[in-house]
């Protein structure tokens, strides 16, 4: 898997989604239940998760599991970690963030 940024979705938004889409589309197809947790930043900046997977109707084991993994990192809301690291090292996020 990989993130991208903003500035790489708008430039191809079709294939970057048909290729995040390899790590999703399964799950409904496959009557799952998943759950995205915030999992910490790339060295870039850009945010990145995991995905928390279930059988059919234990949304809420996800949602409890997706929770205590959430808190137990301790993370800042991204968007104060990207305006942080962005002061640290500026670099290309604020251009994609204004575009």
């Amino acid at each position: 898997g990989t993130a991208y940024t903003i500035a790489e979705l708008v430039a191809d938004p079709i294939t970057l989604n048909f290729r995040l889409g390899t790590y999703t589309n399964f799950v409904n197809l496959a009557d799952l239940a998943a759950v995205a947790v915030p999992a910490g930043f790339l060295p870039n900046g850009v945010p990145q998760g995991i995905s928390l997977i279930t059988p059919a109707f234990a949304d809420h084991d996800a949602a409890a599991l997706a929770e205590r993994f959430h808190r137990h990192q301790n993370l800042p809301l991204a968007a104060r970690a990207v305006a942080a690291a962005d002061r640290v090292a500026p670099s290309h996020r604020q251009e994609e963030l204004t575009t």
